[in-house]
């Protein structure tokens, strides 16, 4: 068998069939619509970029095309690329006139080739001539034969011979190549309903980037103008890969379109990455974090380079940088709602779906695993589609929780004005019986006093007078939870340590409890302006409620330490802080008594008066403070006590003096509207060393100074109580009195004020306050201090 013809025949297809074939007819006829071309490309790699349409057309080149199997796609490439396809009527009476589609938009420049002589169809040994017709990115509208967003040229096919036609493509993006040969009227039909659907995708578009700058503009939100900008970035990107930018907004200057679509995708990646950091959190010092901020770095410096005209060298890079960013937004996502982070359930899945449709771009214009297909063309359009119908319905839902947070917010402050009602009428309560009741107290403490000291010996008269003096100074402290809530007790604040004041509170409080304190108390805990006594008052009542938070024993934590807050981290202020920290492990408050419990009179204890947190929370507001709670059922109670704090400040601690005798001397002027009162400080005075004269009201003491200053018998010291009623008060005296002698030496003394005059004494001229009811060492220190300073002056 001669088997010689067979394999001749063999190798002939093998080798020289495709040196020497052309392009696959594409056949028209009456009935074609529409016809795609992918499938009957050939083409030709020029990397020189100096082959001229004679050249191609040469056997020896011509022969080096190569018959594409789909949509011709090169990726990212600098030559120059050649496309050979050939056409045919088949039916005589179908139109003459055909339009050749050419897709993307994007392409720098298209020359198409159309032979000039019907008669030259096939061979490639005749010379043939041409007519070139050109279009691209980088030409004005008018260059183009016919004005539409995709490159458009007119076919001629006058007879049924087949024609070969060329195409010559160049540019610095993406290459690829998209043709479709179109009957006309199927193309005007095609090309309004795509100017249709797209015109409502662009319209929408704008419709959401007005929205949400008007919703940035009300709310002062962040994440309304991020999000308006990345679709500002995208709808340039869209109308640039989509030819509407040199159709309608830059016809005839093709450079500013280069540089949108050079510019819009760097913009794309800065607020993208934006975006999904501000809707899921991230750790400022991860992975990701720092990833998105190397993107943004690069697409700053694309744009840079874009400025400078270097798009063909940044074009390539961009692309798999956008690429990262799109895989790297779908797993941070993807992380989110598997970690069932709140904003990540709202966000993710919307992003993931946009970013998806940017991954296929990404692989159709690098030609990523050689796929480019055309529903890849318009997977950024549905991405982004898809995305702004869920992000709105994320966006509808985060206004309905902000709503949530205003409603929430209102009810709070409506409690807040609640609550302040009611401390408006304790004060009420406590400013009308607290003068009156803490003369009689003072009555009664100098009385003690008195009689103590003229016991003598007698150890157990002392003794019991002792134990009288102390419950009549617990009946102070009574009678200060009501003055607390008075109009202008605010406190008589000094700059105070708080360390030791905290401990010797908490040890006194939990004295025959069950409950064992474990205290963490800072080294270095700053100082603070506050009143001692008030202070100590809101520690004592946070530990016995404690205490009764736990009746079978329990463990309480007492930490303290120094703050600084910037207002936004949850605690309503912003500055230095002592922050105390009182906790129990009780059984927690339950949630629906948990905004209550600063009212008024709310109790859930059988015995419970209801005022012990309600003063806490009035005492520490008036000394610029903050007090908050936390409970969890089972678990516990944390309330937190937040107070200005002086860091640079130095405490000046008086030291004790154990045992001191207490005697002094110089000569008192004592006023009082209470005549047992001033019988019984006066006595108390007399037997500590004091010379001193009465008076009832302020009337009768300037007579009094006036008189010493006649007979040059000057008073050392003045004491006056603040209210005297029907009479001139302490304050209206003193001003009268410095008239007189303007370094009058006065302490103003009193059981309820109702301007402040006992907190801000030396703002109306008093060197010292004393609060009724006052022991015999606190009168005593109170005058040797006015004294020994006045004398320490005149020295």
């Amino acid at each position: 068998m001669n088997r010689f013809p067979v394999l001749s025949f063999i190798f002939f297809l093998l080798f020289f069939l495709p040196q020497t074939s052309h392009a696959a007819l594409t056949m028209l006829d009456q009935g074609t619509g529409a016809v795609s071309l992918n499938g009957h490309l050939e083409v030709l790699s020029d990397p020189s970029g100096t082959l001229t349409i004679d050249d191609v057309t040469r056997p020896g080149v011509a022969g080096r095309f190569k018959t594409t199997p789909g949509r011709f796609s090169g990726g990212y490439t600098k030559d120059v690329v050649w496309l050979r396809f050939t056409l045919q009527k088949t039916d005589a009476k179908a139109d003459n006139e055909w339009w050749l589609e050419i897709y993307p938009p994007f392409l720098d420049y298209v020359t198409f080739y159309e032979p000039v002589n019907p008669d030259t169809t096939v061979g490639f040994g005749e010379k043939r001539s041409f007519i070139d017709k050109h279009a691209g990115r980088l030409l004005p509208l008018s260059a183009r034969e016919i004005a539409e967003r995709n490159f458009v040229f007119v076919v001629e096919l006058t007879d049924t011979k087949p024609r070969t036609y060329f195409m010559r493509v160049q540019t610095t993006g993406a290459m690829f190549v998209d043709a479709k040969i179109w009957d006309i009227h199927s193309f005007a039909k095609s090309s309004g309903m795509a100017s249709m659907l797209l015109g409502g995708f662009y319209g929408v578009l704008g419709l959401l980037v007005a929205l949400n700058l008007i919703f940035w503009f009300v709310l002062r939100d962040r994440l309304f103008i991020i999000y308006a900008l990345f679709l500002v970035s995208l709808a340039l990107a869209l109308l640039s890969a989509n030819g509407y930018a040199s159709l309608y907004l830059f016809p005839d200057a093709p450079y500013l379109v280069y540089l949108m679509n050079g510019i819009s995708i760097p913009l794309i990646l800065i607020t993208g990455t934006l975006l999904i950091e501000e809707l899921i959190p991230l750790d400022k010092q991860g992975f990701w974090r720092r990833s998105f901020v190397a993107v943004r770095a690069a697409a700053v410096l694309g744009i840079l380079l874009v400025l400078a005209g270097r798009f063909r060298i940044v074009a390539g890079p961009l692309m798999f940088v956008g690429l990262y960013t799109s895989l790297a937004c779908v797993a941070v996502s993807a992380l989110g709602i598997y970690r069932r982070t709140p904003s990540a359930k709202l966000y993710g899945i919307t992003f993931m779906v946009y970013y998806i449709g940017g991954i296929m771009i990404t692989i159709r214009n690098t030609n990523l695993f050689g796929l480019s297909c055309p529903i890849m063309d318009n997977a950024s359009q549905i991405g982004s589609a898809i995305h702004m119908v869920l992000i709105q319905i994320a966006i509808a839902l985060r206004f309905y929780h902000m709503e949530q947070e205003r409603k929430e917010t209102r009810e709070k402050m409506e409690n807040e004005m609640i609550r302040s009602q009611k401390l408006e009428s304790i004060a009420i309560l406590g400013g009308g019986i607290a003068h009156d009741f803490n003369n009689m107290l003072t009555v009664i403490m100098s009385t003690v006093t008195l009689a103590k000291m003229y016991s003598g010996n007698n150890t157990n008269a002392v003794g019991k007078l002792d134990e009288a003096e102390c419950e009549i100074m617990h009946a102070r402290e009574l009678t200060n939870q009501l003055l607390t809530f008075a109009k202008g007790s605010a406190p008589v604040r000094r700059l105070s340590s708080l360390s030791g004041l905290l401990r010797d509170t908490v040890e006194f409080s939990i004295k025959g409890s069950a409950v064992k304190c474990e205290f963490s108390i800072a080294g270095d805990l700053w100082p603070a302006e506050i009143d001692r006594t008030q202070i100590s008052q809101v520690i004592s009542n946070l530990v016995i409620n404690a205490i009764q938070a736990m009746p079978q024993g329990g463990t309480l934590t007492v930490r303290a330490g120094n703050a600084v807050l910037d207002g936004q981290s949850g605690v309503p202020m912003a500055g230095h802080f002592v922050v105390i920290i009182i906790e129990d492990s009780g059984p927690g408050i339950s949630p629906e008594h948990r905004e209550k419990v600063f009212d008024p009179f709310f109790t859930t204890k059988p015995r419970g008066s209801g005022l012990g947190l309600a003063i806490c929370y009035s005492i520490v507001s008036k000394h610029n403070g903050h007090i908050g709670m936390q409970s969890q059922a089972g678990i516990g109670s944390v309330f937190r006590v937040y107070l200005p704090a002086s860091p640079n400040a130095r405490v000046e601690e008086e030291p004790l003096r154990e045992g001191r005798e207490l005697k002094g001397s110089g000569r008192v002027l004592l006023m009082d509207d209470d005549e047992k009162l001033l019988e019984n400080v006066g006595e108390m005075l007399e037997a500590l060393g004091y010379e001193v004269e009465t008076a009832r009201n302020g009337e009768e003491a300037l007579i009094l100074y006036k008189r010493s200053l006649a007979f040059l018998r000057l008073f050392d010291a003045v004491v006056m109580d603040m209210t005297v009623i029907g009479g001139m008060g302490g304050r209206q005296c003193l001003q009268e009195l410095m008239k007189l002698a303007p370094r009058v030496k006065a302490i103003v003394m009193s059981g309820y004020v109702e301007d402040n005059t006992l907190a801000e004494y030396g703002k109306y001229g008093f060197r010292e306050a004393l609060s009724k009811p006052f022991s015999i060492e606190e009168l005593h220190g109170a005058l040797q201090r006015v004294i020994t300073d006045a004398e320490r002056n005149n020295a």
